[in-house]
């Protein structure tokens, strides 16, 4: 004979046992939430890393041919013009973007100027990286920089002043993070094909990680990042390294960026 079983004598779960799941659940997701977002950090940190040096070895292979750095021009961008626009536009074609240069087309998204940590959108021709405008001052051994010039150091002269690796060639800029999506105004966006302004470049040594607070207008722009522990900043070797934010403002910091105080700084 066929057992047949009553949906009587069945027992769901009680809500006391519906609870106790939901709770394990949320504690299981609360213990993996930091790990994941640790995880997606550092894996953006190796993207933007990755910008930082293809951008340096570019700004290098510039100054071999030119026999001088990039820099920020106080004139806006030509097709194929080396010495305006910024030097963000006047490396395109060391960047695998000669097309765009020799056109003079500037609406495109490059994702090498784009930090994945700021989850920007892939619009415009944007960058999340500024110029060391302390690159900038011809005289090479005063502490102020210039906005926009018409010439610049080279990686030979950086050599035989503080050396190519005590000196910062260009990091991550501050953006506003309640200006994330603006991708068009300065100094939190703009097209790399304007005449040089510090919404390219950085000309103080005021760094932060990203927040809230406004820079009033491109003059006043700072340094900054969006990781937890400092932002990313390339050398004249092309080596990347993390300054924390508390480095900001501060004598370190500064010798970093003026490629001629004749000194050298260990980050900690």
């Amino acid at each position: 004979m066929t057992k047949v079983v009553s949906l009587k004598n069945r027992r769901g779960f009680t809500l006391i046992e519906l609870l106790v799941v939901i709770a394990i659940i949320a504690i299981l997701i609360g213990l993996l939430l930091p790990a994941v977002q640790k995880v997606r950090e550092s894996a953006n940190k190796s993207d933007s890393s990755n910008n930082l040096r293809n951008l340096a070895l570019a700004m290098v292979q510039f100054s071999d041919d030119q026999n001088y750095l990039p820099y920020n021009s106080s004139t806006a961008n030509t097709a194929g013009g080396l010495n305006n626009g910024s030097w963000a536009w006047q490396i395109l074609p060391y960047i695998e973007q000669r097309n765009m240069h020799t056109a003079g087309t500037t609406a495109s998204y490059i994702k090498t100027f784009a930090c994945k940590g700021r989850g920007r959108p892939n619009s415009a021709s944007y960058t999340d990286y500024a110029y060391n405008c302390f690159l900038m001052n011809t005289a090479s051994t005063t502490t102020t920089p210039v906005s926009a010039a018409s010439s610049s150091l080279s990686i030979s002269s950086l050599t035989s002043l503080d050396g190519t690796s005590n000196t910062i060639l260009a990091g991550h800029k501050y953006v506003q993070t309640t200006k994330y999506s603006d991708v068009t105004t300065a100094p939190d966006g703009g097209t790399i094909a304007a005449a040089g302004s510090q919404n390219h470049g950085r000309g103080v040594t005021t760094y932060k990680r990203d927040g809230t607070a406004a820079t009033t207008n491109s003059a006043s722009a700072e340094w900054g990042g969006p990781f937890t522990a400092g932002g990313l900043f390339v050398f004249g070797d092309a080596a990347v390294k993390s300054i924390p934010y508390s480095q900001g403002g501060g004598t370190n910091f500064q010798y970093m960026l003026n490629p001629a105080d004749g000194k050298s700084v260990t980050l900690p």
